[in-house]
């Protein structure tokens, strides 16, 4: 938004702009000179913004600007001073675009602007600034004074521009502001009010200067400028906020207001910096009729009803509670909000839609006002906007979604508030007064505007005001988060996030609370060393020349003069406690203020008042005034619902009061288990509260009727949505079913989710069966862990079948340092590779069904050389004599020998056949002869005893003197599959020698 002398620009989410307001120089752009108090597009087809998106918009006096996505300007209004930037100083009723050709816009991307008061910065994204329009005092920064219809560039070289970046613009009535890339700020222009940050001797600058940074700027960084009509403010890095120029009208946020004297920045009140905003609770009211807020969106209302502020369709006053005529605009609608004002009541139902009623006037032709809810009109500044907050006191507001806060009174289309301290900001919250008004908006400004002969409006004058001005938040509130605020006759009151409290305004009757009657022109904190000592402030409430407050423990106090015929106040400048009547014992929630009389709810749905009934106020079906809080009637209210909030206004002679239906039991859901192992489980659930807070827990056991609980986390769940719960188990039992089940309780009792089990995993281990394909020792029992067995030397693999004990348990197996391979219960392994001639370990692990017990069993399998198994074959167990080095049957062949040739180790033997049955040779053992015409030296061996290791060493000899080994190679001749023939030839034969001996020797045991 932008808003000039006398117009406002908007600009839409989708790039195009609406504007109202004066129009006498086409600064509406709407391609016409005639003003409008209903918003009205910008005209965009056949103009310079025909086809562009625009994303940006300033106004100036009486001219408008917008700067495109493209980087493109187009202008519109009065072009007196060229302030639009044609070339030119001809007025124009629609956009045109800004001269780019031959000026210091040629080539240049725009990505900023600002309007002064006839003069127009622009931000290029090379960091330069250009301007145009009126240069009268300086505000170009050329180092001149003439205007231009056309971009000029503002000077660099030599000034405190040289060399920089800027990064952000502002531009005042006649003076400049630029924002640097390393925090600086340079400023040009007019200098009267010494909002250049120089001294007043300093009229004037024609180019940039510096502002001046010592002071509170000294070590800061400035991230954000802003050019007032003849100020300047500058937002740091660290949220401050520092100010300099004009301090008249509390424009700087000091006082008193002669305290600024040079072009020093000063600190200023913490009202224009990045506060962090909150949604505040305010408390709104009629002249003398209550509404109450159903959950069904009916609404009852009950007290004064001369206007038909009731709604009831009659006007005569009502005593206690009815229900608000629900047809036209409220049919079928739900209510979520509801205010009063003087004589008139207002509702905000939950699609955004608004209606009013009161007022009513029977004399006047045609009949003025309404006894029945009317719609608000959705044109002009409500035109697309969804209302989210109401309230009324003389008049009518509407808080949008977006931040803008509009207005109207009676049947008058509603407008935007966006004056003053309240332009450009967005608007969060707002509460209404006899005659002001306090908002909050979303950088944590705290606006005020209205009457302000009491220092009500809290800007440290009492000049009234009907623009919104800022409330200094220096002192008290001096970096507070405000939390809730409200408005009295002629005082004001903040409640901050610290359960601090801070007052302003008319106090001749102790309204302050602060233990005097000063009045006070700036925010103050109250009296605290008495019944608040130690207290934590929530609620504040505030109405007449009266304050009241709830602390978080529930208690209650008020101060200042109730005026009013009854009342537990007699006038007090501090607070006193609120303790009596039907309030003895109870919490409260929170509180209503109206003109005569004050309402607060409290924890357990009891609406309790107090003060002047003459009009049924308090809504005790009489109108009995009283000392002592009483409670409201209940006569609208249906079996079982509650009030849970109300609200009055400063003018108020009526309460408005939210009604809850009894809430029903919570809404629950039972989720499956996780997390599940032998011993424990996470359980799951949601629950839903169904309006209420809700205790969150879950039943569980081991059969359905459960037996065990055990609380969840969290513990207790809001009752708006459902909320996922759960608990963690331990110390549960291994292979066991489970049952559980979720359950919520609240006010209205315990729902209980369906019954849902899980199973605890089992940690069996064990393997019940473990055979191989040969046999192991000692026999397999369950709990024997290590194995061993021994094959024969010609074995190379071994086949397991191992079988789990548990179903659910797994198995692994691994050979040597292999890998292990997952293998099935009672299946057998397939072949497992063996070493030779040594030692083999077979690992069998098996993992429970917890997937973390385990239990390895081991079998070590030993391969039998083959003179071991030649041995078992032919001598009984350890029998004597049957070592490789001896001879068992004495025939001068020792064992080894006769195992290398295969005779028979027990019988006595010198020489004989060796059993083969090749056709070679005729079976011999050791033996010659010429095969082929080679003289062949020749012997029979076993063929696997050769591959299980064992060497057969061949020796000639001439005369059996000596004993040589000829390098020749033994050749198979022969074989018949266990025994083979081997021939080596016979050099002594070949060279004619007589001699023929050989011998053959197992040399290396296998």
């Amino acid at each position: 938004m932008a808003a000039g002398y006398g117009h406002t620009l908007v600009l839409c989410t989708d790039g195009k702009i609406v504007a109202w307001g004066w129009n006498s120089n086409g600064q509406l752009g709407n391609g016409s000179t005639t003003s409008s108090s209903v918003p009205v597009a910008v005209v965009t087809t056949g103009t310079a913004l025909e086809n562009k998106t625009v994303i940006a918009v300033a106004a100036g006096d009486y001219c408008s600007i917008a700067l495109c996505s493209d980087g493109t300007v187009a202008t519109w209004g009065n072009n007196q001073f060229g302030q639009l930037g044609t070339g030119n100083k001809n007025q124009y009723i629609t956009p045109i675009a800004v001269k780019t050709a031959s000026t210091a816009l040629s080539g240049k991307t725009v990505t900023k602007i600002s309007a002064g008061y006839q003069h127009v910065l622009a931000l290029c994204s090379d960091g330069t600034v250009v301007a145009w329009g009126e240069n009268g005092l300086g505000q170009f920064g050329n180092n001149g004074t003439t205007a231009s219809t056309s971009a000029v560039s503002c000077q660099t070289s030599g000034t405190a521009l040289e060399g920089k970046t800027v990064t952000a613009i502002a531009a005042g009535d006649y003076h400049s502001l630029a924002l640097c890339s390393d925090g600086t700020v340079a400023a040009w222009g007019h200098n009267g009010s010494g909002q250049l940050g120089a001294p007043f001797s300093v009229s004037r600058s024609l180019v940039p200067i510096s502002l001046n940074q010592s002071g509170v700027l000294a070590t800061k960084t400035v991230v954000k400028v802003e050019a007032g009509t003849t100020h300047s403010l500058l937002v740091c890095s660290d949220g401050s906020l520092a100010a300099v120029g004009d301090s008249s009208s509390g424009k700087l946020g000091v006082a008193p207001l002669s305290s600024y004297v040079t072009g020093t920045p000063i600190t200023v009140a913490t009202a224009s910096t990045a506060l962090a905003a909150k949604t505040v609770l305010k408390a709104v009211g009629g002249n003398g009729h209550t509404l109450a807020l159903c959950s069904d969106g009916s609404v009852a209302c009950w007290g004064e009803n001369k206007r038909g502020q009731v709604g009831n369709r009659g006007l005569m006053m009502v005593a206690s509670p009815v229900n608000v005529n629900a047809s036209g605009p409220l049919a079928g609608k739900t209510i979520v909000f509801a205010s009063v004002g003087t004589s008139i009541g207002i509702a905000l139902c939950s699609d955004g839609t608004v209606a009013t009623w009161g007022n009513y006037n029977p004399t006047s032709s045609p009949p003025g006002g309404s006894k029945v809810p009317v719609s608000v009109e959705g044109t002009g500044a409500l035109a697309g906007k969804t209302v989210i907050a109401v309230a009324a006191g003389s008049q009518f507001f509407a808080l949008c979604s977006d931040g803008t806060l509009t207005t109207w009174i009676g049947t008058l289309l509603p407008a935007v508030v966006n004056s003053g301290v309240l332009s450009g900001r967005t608007v969060v919250a707002m509460t209404v007064g006899n005659s002001h008004q306090l908002a909050l908006c979303s950088d944590g400004t705290l606006a005020a505007w209205g009457q302000n002969g009491s220092g009500q409006l809290g800007n440290n004058a009492t000049t009234t005001s009907n623009a919104p001005v800022a409330v200094v938040r220096t002192g008290v509130l001096s970096g507070k988060v405000v939390t809730g605020m409200a408005c009295g006759y002629y005082h004001s009151i903040v409640v901050c996030d610290d359960g601090t409290v801070a007052v302003w305004g008319g106090n001749t009757t102790g309204a302050l609370g602060d233990n005097s009657t000063t009045n006070s022109l700036v925010p103050i904190g109250i009296y605290t060393s008495g019944v608040l000592a130690g207290k934590f402030v929530t609620k504040v409430g505030a109405a007449n020349t009266r304050t009241t407050v709830v602390c978080s423990d529930g208690t209650v106090a008020n101060w200042g003069s109730p005026n009013l015929s009854k009342g537990p106040l007699t006038r007090s400048s501090s607070p006193i406690a609120v303790t009596s009547g039907v309030l003895s014992g109870l919490a409260v929630n929170g509180v209503a203020c109206g003109t005569v009389h004050t309402t607060v709810w409290c924890a357990n749905g009891t609406l309790a008042g107090w003060g002047d009934n003459y009009s049924g106020h308090l809504g005790t079906g009489n109108n009995v005034s009283t000392d002592d809080p009483v409670a409201a009637g209940q006569a609208a209210l249906s079996a079982g619902e509650r009030y849970i909030f109300a609200v009055s206004g400063a003018n108020a002679q009526h309460t408005l009061a939210i009604v809850a239906s009894p809430p029903a039991a919570p809404i629950v859901e039972t989720l499956a288990a996780t997390s599940i192992n032998s011993t424990g489980a996470t359980l799951r659930g949601i629950v839903h509260g169904h309006g209420e807070n809700a205790i969150a827990a879950f039943d569980f056991g081991i059969d359905s009727s459960f037996g065990s609980s055990i609380g969840a986390s969290p513990s207790t769940v809001g009752g708006s949505t459902g909320t996922p719960v759960s608990a963690v188990l331990t110390g549960l039992q291994s292979q066991t079913i489970y049952h559980f089940r979720v359950k919520g309780t609240n006010t209205s009792g315990t729902s209980r989710g369906g019954d849902l089990t899980f199973t605890t995993p089992s940690t069996d281990a064990s393997l019940a069966a473990l055979t191989a394909s040969t046999a192991f020792s000692p026999a397999f029992a369950a709990s024997t862990l290590a194995y061993s067995t021994s094959v024969g030397f010609s074995v190379n693999s071994l086949a397991l079948t191992p079988t789990t004990t548990e179903p659910h348990a797994t198995l692994q197996v691994q050979v040597g340092s292999g890998s292990f391979v997952s293998v099935s219960s009672g299946s057998s392994t397939g072949s497992l590779a063996l070493e030779t001639n040594g030692a083999t370990v077979i690992r069998v692990k098996v993992i429970a069904e917890d997937g973390s017990t385990t239990k390895t069993y081991v079998i070590t399998v030993a391969a039998k050389t083959a003179f071991q198994q030649w041995q078992l074959a032919n001598f009984d167990a350890a029998q004597a004599g049957t070592g490789q080095t001896e001879d068992f049957d004495g025939d001068g062949l020792r064992n080894l020998m006769e195992f290398g040739f295969g005779t028979n180790p027990t019988a006595f033997t010198k020489a004989g056949p060796l059993s083969y049955t090749g056709n070679v040779i005729t079976p011999g053992g050791i033996t010659s002869e010429v095969i082929a015409g080679v003289p062949m030296a020749e012997f029979i061996r076993r063929s696997d005893y050769v591959e299980a290791g064992l060497t057969y060493k061949v020796e000639f000899s001439a005369k059996l003197l000596a004993w040589e080994t000829i390098n020749v190679a033994q050749t198979v001749l022969a074989t018949d599959g266990t025994y083979e023939v081997v021939g080596m030839a016979y050099p002594k034969l070949a060279d004619g020698s007589r001699s023929k001996f050989f011998r053959v020797t197992v040399s290396v045991t296998p």
